[in-house]
C-alpha cells in the first residue's frame, strides 16, 4: 500500500475510531454529521413548546456541545490534509514524467513535505484522542463543573476564594473563608477513577494561582499525597440529606416469614404441636420451636387444620429433643410458608419493630498550612483533597463501623449488638477464613439478605489470597489480575484498613443501613489561630455534620477470625 493510501486511510478511521470510543454505538451515529458537514439541531427541536430540559440535560448537553467543537476542529483540519496529500501526489505523478535528476529532486522534495503531512495527521489523530480524553476525563464548565469538582477543586473555583486570589489579598482577609463541597464526602475518590483521573496529580504545570479554569498539575518535594483510602464506607450506603437535628427511624429484627404459638404445652419426646394457626405449615418444611432461650429446630411430617380454618395440628418426624417443656404460648416460626385454602386464616409473619433516635454530631478536623499556600492553587487543592478530606473520609468511615453509640458517637455496626455475628472457631474442623465468609453470608442469606459487599482489612485479605493448594496454585484468584473489583464467594470485596485486622462485614450494605447528612461537608480557612501568626502559618477546616441508623441490623453479619477450627489454617 502507497504512503498516500495508508495516511488517508488513517485520516479516514480517526473519527469513527474516536466517536466510537468515546460514545459507543450511539457515537457512530453522532459522528456523521461530523464527517459530512456540521449540522446545527434547531433549538428545541423534538421537544414540546414550553418543556424545559429535564436535570442533568443541560449539564450532558455542555459536554457534548464541548467535544463536538474540539472533533470539528480536528476534523477540519484533517480534511485540509487530505486535499493538501491529495495534491502532492498529482506533484508526485508529474515529477515521475520529468527528467531523471529532476524527477529524483522533485521526489526527494515532495517525500519530505508527505512526511510532514503525515507527522501532521499523526498530531491530529492525537488531539481528537486528546479531545475523547477530555470528555471522559476533563473537567467541563458550568453545573457539570460543580458535579465533577474533587473538595479541593471546589474551594479553590470558588468566587469568594478567586476573588481574594485575583486581588492578592492578604492573609487576614482570609480568615472564615468557608466554601461547601457540592456533593460532600460522596466519595470523591471513587468519582475520579470512574471519570479515569487520578486522586493524587502529576507531571508540572507552571501556570498561576490566577488561571482557574485550567487543570492543574503540579510536582513538589515538600508534601506527600495521602495513601488511597480505597473505597469509602459512604459508597456502600444509602444516604439522604435532612433538615433536623434529630433522626428518628424504626429497626427491624426477628423477621420470620410464618409465626404461630402453642395452644397446648409441648413436652420433650412430644411428636405434636397444637397450634393457633396452622395454615402455611407443610410436609418437609423446616421450623423452629422456641421460649426464651430455648430453641431447637424440627421437621414437619403432616398438618391438620381445624375445621374453623386456623387453630391445628403440627405432627413432627421426630420428637422433641431436651429437658424442657414449651408452654402454652410458646412460638413456632419458619422461613418459608405455602398456599392457604380460601376461608381459612392467613398465616402471619413475625417481625420485631424498635424506634430508634440519633442525634446530629459534627465531624471536624484542621490542618496547619504555610500561608503562602493560600495564593498557590494547586497545592491547597491537594491539602484539601488527600489530606483535609482524606482524615474527614476516614473519620467517618471508622465511626460508621466503632462509634460507641454514646455521647456523640455514631453507633457503629460493629458495635451494635442487633448485628448478626460468626466465629471463624465455631466452624468445621478445616475451615479456612474464606469459609467463615460464606458461612457469613448464608446467615445473612437465611434472613432473607443478599449480601452486596464484604469489608475486610488487607491485611485478612492477603491472608486468604495466598491460600493454595497442595500442588502450590492458589485457591482465591491470582499474583496477577486484570485490576476488577474482587469478589469472594460471588460478592465484591472492599479492603479497608478502618476495619480492625481479625474482623470482616459482610452485608446488605444499600438495604440494611443509611448515613443522614445534616449538613454536608465544608471547608474553612483561619489565619488566627494560636501563634501562628508569628509563624506564618494558617489552619483549614473541615467538617461536617451528620447520623447514622442501622433499619436491618440482621442484613449484617460480623466476621470474627478467632482461632481456625480444629487446628486449620487461614
Amino acid at each position: 500500500m502507497s504512503k498516500r493510501k495508508r495516511v488517508m486511510l488513517l485520516i479516514g478511521a480517526m473519527a469513527v475510531a474516536v466517536c466510537a470510543a468515546a460514545f459507543g454505538p450511539a457515537g457512530l451515529l453522532a459522528a456523521i454529521p461530523f464527517m459530512i458537514g456540521s449540522v446545527e439541531p434547531t433549538a428545541g427541536e423534538g421537544e414540546p413548546e414550553g418543556t424545559e430540559p429535564a436535570d442533568g440535560e443541560e449539564d450532558a448537553l455542555a459536554i457534548l456541545n464541548d467535544m463536538r467543537g474540539k472533533l470539528d476542529a480536528s476534523l477540519a483540519r484533517c480534511d485540509e490534509l487530505e486535499a493538501k496529500i491529495v495534491g502532492l501526489q498529482e506533484q508526485m505523478q508529474a515529477a515521475d514524467q520529468a527528467g531523471a535528476e529532476e524527477s529524483a529532486k522533485a521526489m526527494s522534495e515532495l517525500n519530505k513535505k508527505l512526511d510532514e503531512a503525515t507527522r501532521d495527521a499523526v498530531k491530529q489523530y492525537q488531539q481528537l484522542l486528546n479531545a475523547k480524553a477530555s470528555f471522559g476525563t476533563g473537567l467541563p464548565t458550568g453545573a457539570a463543573a460543580d458535579k465533577l469538582q474533587s473538595p479541593g477543586e471546589a474551594f479553590t473555583n470558588s468566587k469568594e476564594y478567586k476573588a481574594l486570589v485575583e486581588r492578592k489579598a492578604g492573609a487576614a482577609e482570609y480568615n472564615g473563608l468557608q466554601v461547601a463541597v457540592p456533593g460532600g464526602l460522596k466519595s470523591w475518590h471513587a468519582r475520579l477513577r470512574r471519570m479515569g483521573r487520578k486522586a493524587e496529580y502529576s507531571g508540572i504545570d507552571t501556570a498561576s494561582a490566577a488561571a482557574f479554569s485550567a487543570q492543574y498539575s503540579y510536582r513538589w518535594g515538600d508534601l506527600v499525597s495521602a495513601p488511597d483510602l480505597m473505597v469509602s464506607l459512604r459508597d456502600l450506603l444509602n444516604t439522604i440529606t435532612v433538615e433536623s437535628d434529630l433522626i428518628e427511624w424504626i429497626e427491624e429484627t426477628n423477621y420470620h416469614e410464618l409465626r404461630t404459638e402453642l395452644t397446648a404445652a409441648s413436652a420433650p419426646g412430644d411428636l405434636t404441636l397444637a397450634v393457633s394457626n396452622a395454615n402455611g405449615f407443610y410436609p418437609g418444611q423446616e421450623i423452629t420451636i422456641e421460649e426464651g432461650s430455648n430453641s431447637q429446630t424440627a421437621e414437619v411430617d403432616s398438618v391438620a387444620v381445624g375445621d374453623d380454618g386456623d387453630a391445628g395440628v403440627v405432627t413432627l418426624t421426630a420428637g422433641i429433643t431436651g429437658t424442657h417443656t414449651y408452654a402454652i404460648g410458646a412460638e413456632v416460626h419458619s422461613d418459608t410458608f405455602t398456599f392457604t385454602a380460601d376461608t381459612n386464616l392467613k398465616p402471619s409473619a413475625k417481625l420485631t419493630y424498635v424506634q430508634r433516635t440519633c442525634s446530629v454530631g459534627t465531624l471536624a478536623t484542621t490542618i496547619p498550612l504555610p500561608k503562602r499556600y493560600l495564593q498557590d492553587y494547586p497545592v491547597l487543592r491537594d491539602r484539601i483533597d488527600n489530606r483535609l478530606m482524606y482524615g474527614l473520609m476516614r473519620s467517618e468511615t471508622q465511626q460508621i463501623l466503632y462509634g460507641s453509640g454514646t455521647g456523640t458517637d455514631l453507633l457503629g455496626l460493629m458495635i451494635n449488638p442487633s448485628v448478626l455475628s460468626y466465629l471463624w472457631s465455631s466452624g468445621d474442623a478445616g475451615d479456612t477464613m474464606a469459609d467463615a465468609i460464606l458461612e457469613g453470608k448464608t446467615l445473612a442469606a437465611l434472613g432473607g439478605y443478599l449480601p452486596n459487599a464484604i469489608l475486610i482489612n488487607p491485611t485478612d485479605l492477603t491472608s486468604i489470597r495466598k491460600l493454595k493448594g497442595s500442588d502450590g496454585h492458589y485457591l482465591v484468584g491470582s499474583a496477577f489480575e486484570d485490576g476488577e473489583v474482587p469478589t469472594l464467594w460471588g460478592v465484591p470485596v472492599v479492603e479497608n484498613t478502618a476495619i480492625a485486622q481479625g474482623e470482616a462485614l459482610i452485608g446488605d450494605f444499600k438495604r440494611g443501613a443509611t448515613l443522614w447528612d445534616r449538613e454536608e461537608a465544608m471547608v474553612s480557612i483561619a489565619t488566627q489561630h494560636e501563634d501562628h501568626f508569628t509563624r506564618n502559618m494558617v489552619d483549614l477546616l473541615g467538617e461536617e455534620r451528620v447520623c447514622f441508623s442501622t433499619e436491618l441490623p440482621e442484613a449484617f453479619v460480623k466476621i470474627t477470625f478467632d482461632s481456625a477450627p480444629g487446628g486449620s489454617s487461614s
